[in-house]
C-alpha cells in the first residue's frame, strides 16, 4: 500500500446522537472523515475489522470519544486502519463466486446424473427421464397433501 497518514480522530461530537445509533455513527463519522480529508468517493472509503470492532467492543452506546487511525490509499480506495494495526501487502485478487465454487472458465465434465445435451438423447433415455420426473412430482404431491392434512 502507498504512503499511509495518521490522524487522531475526535468523535465526541456522536455522543449527540440516540443512544442506541452512536456505534453507527461513529463508523459513519470515520468514513466522513476519510472523505473530507482525502476527497475520496463514499463507496472507495473502507474500514477495517480492527477499526470496527475497536467502535463495537464497548457496545453500540459507548463507542470511544477519539481513535487513533492511518489511512492508507491503493488504487483509489482508501482503508481506514488502527494505527498500531499492520497495513497488509496487496493480495492476489481472487475469483469472485461462492467458496469451493470453481471459476466459470474453467469447465467441468459433466456428472453422470446430470441429463446429456438434448440432440444426444435416445428415446428410451427421454422415456426414463420423463418417468423419473413423474415419479418425483407425484412424492412432491404426496408430501404437500400431508403437509395439509387432507391425506392421512
Amino acid at each position: 500500500m502507498a504512503e499511509a497518514k495518521e490522524f487522531i480522530v475526535g468523535l465526541s461530537g456522536i455522543r449527540g446522537a440516540p443512544r442506541e445509533k452512536r456505534a453507527m455513527r461513529t463508523i459513519t463519522a470515520l468514513k466522513r472523515f476519510a472523505f473530507k480529508h482525502f476527497r475520496a468517493k463514499p463507496e472507495s472509503v473502507k474500514v477495517s475489522t480492527a477499526v470496527n470492532e475497536l467502535v463495537w467492543s464497548r457496545g453500540r452506546t459507548s463507542p470511544p470519544r477519539k481513535i487513533d487511525v492511518k489511512i492508507a490509499e491503493e488504487g483509489g480506495i482508501y482503508t481506514i486502519f488502527l494505527k498500531g494495526e499492520k497495513i497488509p501487502e496487496k493480495q492476489k485478487e481472487k475469483p469472485k463466486g461462492k467458496p469451493g465454487e470453481k471459476p466459470k472458465d474453467e469447465k467441468a465434465a459433466p456428472k453422470p446424473d446430470e441429463k446429456p445435451p438434448k440432440g444426444g438423447e435416445t428415446e428410451e433415455q427421454k422415456a426414463e427421464r420423463k418417468k423419473e420426473e413423474k415419479k418425483a412430482k407425484e412424492k412432491a404431491a404426496e408430501k404437500s397433501a400431508i403437509k395439509r392434512g387432507s391425506k392421512k
